[in-house]
């Protein structure tokens, strides 16, 4: 039997308006900030096995200006290769127990839809980028069924989530490996994905896709919660793949440079399943 721990996250929702550029953000991390481009203090140093084209040389680095903690190497072709080949979301089939519903996905669903207070109420256009297998979206379709679903995932979880989708009769829902092309959307979502992200000028993708006054909804692991919730397993929080450790107090100001509006901020604890020992 899984047994259950819980980590907390960060829910951000802001509001599109015309893109300001005020960064370059380059292909390949560097010891600079990959937000604002200050000079940052190194953290820590780890060592990880050969894997496909990822870093084995891992430096962590604090940018004060931002409290940003991010891996300074790596390139984001090597990354998007290595999310390609693989379906990365194990989370909630642990958690789902062979049901096509997660316990966490539900969560999320209830907390987007408290957070929109009525969206729903019409219908709406949403994204997911980043999508894995859908499991947020499936809940959200079953939910709202008057509006309609898109997903978005480059990684073979796309099909699975696809097939799933058809086995729920989710007429109302998507999702595919291919990147979406019937732009705007009133709502995207990027549910634990930012955290994974070398290169932020994904974020002017997003914006180009939003309509006039959409919205623009991301969740990623609160780092100052780290030492509260028990790990999953050695280097859970501080791997290759997390490359992003984001903190309330100076992420508002960030995306504001970034370009859009911030709306609201929540802090929400979600359970896990404990896992076996791997490293990444």
């Amino acid at each position: 039997m899984l047994r259950l721990s819980s980590f907390t996250i960060l829910s951000f929702i802001a509001c599109s308006r015309t893109w300001i550029p005020a960064l370059t953000w380059k292909p390949m991390r560097t010891d600079r900030c990959p937000i604002c481009g200050s000079e940052s203090a190194e953290v820590l140093q780890l060592h990880f096995n050969a894997k496909m084209n990822l870093p084995t040389e891992v430096t962590l680095r604090h940018c004060a200006s931002d409290n940003l903690l991010f891996v300074a190497s790596g390139d984001q072709n090597s990354y998007d290769e290595y999310y390609e080949s693989l379906a990365n979301d194990s989370y909630h089939s642990e958690l789902a127990g062979g049901d096509l519903h997660s316990p966490i996905a539900k969560l999320q669903r209830d907390q987007l839809a408290r957070l929109l207070d009525g969206f729903f109420s019409q219908l709406q256009k949403v994204l997911d980028f980043g999508c894995g297998e859908g499991w947020l979206l499936m809940e959200l379709a079953s939910e709202f069924p008057s509006s309609i679903f898109r997903g978005f995932g480059p990684s073979p979880g796309a099909p699975i989530g696809s097939l799933k989708a058809q086995t729920l009769g989710l007429k109302n829902l998507t999702i595919s490996d291919q990147k979406p092309g019937d732009a705007p959307y009133d709502l995207i979502i990027a549910s634990h994905m930012v955290e994974h992200l070398l290169n932020f000028d994904l974020l002017h993708s997003w914006n180009s896709l939003l309509a006039e006054n959409g919205l623009l909804y991301i969740e990623v692991p609160n780092s100052l919660q780290y030492a509260t919730h028990e790990r999953r397993e050695f280097l859970y929080y501080f791997d290759r793949i997390h490359v992003n450790h984001f903190t309330p107090s100076r992420w508002c100001g960030s995306w504001q440079r970034m370009g859009s509006v911030m709306l609201d901020i929540l802090n929400t604890s979600f359970p896990i399943a404990m896992a076996v020992n791997t490293q990444h």
